[in-house]
């Protein structure tokens, strides 16, 4: 999974208009087409009438399986150890 895919994926389930409608160069990539036609095939999405008068709505509505998919990878913890982080411009606190 690749963070376009993350990022195609949580736009689906969060809002209701198209994928980077601003951004032709990200909404018609052939990623961009690939990836949301797996996930069509994967039951995740599922293909909406758009009316054309309507141009703020999605081609997409997402399923509970998008829900799911996108709940489990936000539960899994980052790698990294417990850490200290520190703001260079400022001394290190004493704790």
């Amino acid at each position: 999974m690749t963070p376009l895919h993350i990022r195609i994926a949580i736009h689906y389930l969060c809002h209701p208009y198209p994928y980077a409608e601003n951004e032709p160069e990200h909404r018609y990539s052939i990623a961009t087409r690939e990836y949301t036609r797996q996930l069509v095939r994967a039951g995740m999405l599922v293909p909406r009438e758009v009316v054309e008068d309507d141009k703020n709505t999605a081609e997409y509505e997402p399923t509970t399986g998008l829900r799911m998919y996108i709940d489990a990878l936000c539960s899994v913890p980052l790698p990294i150890p417990a850490r200290a982080w520190i703001h260079p411009m400022l001394p290190p606190r004493a704790d």
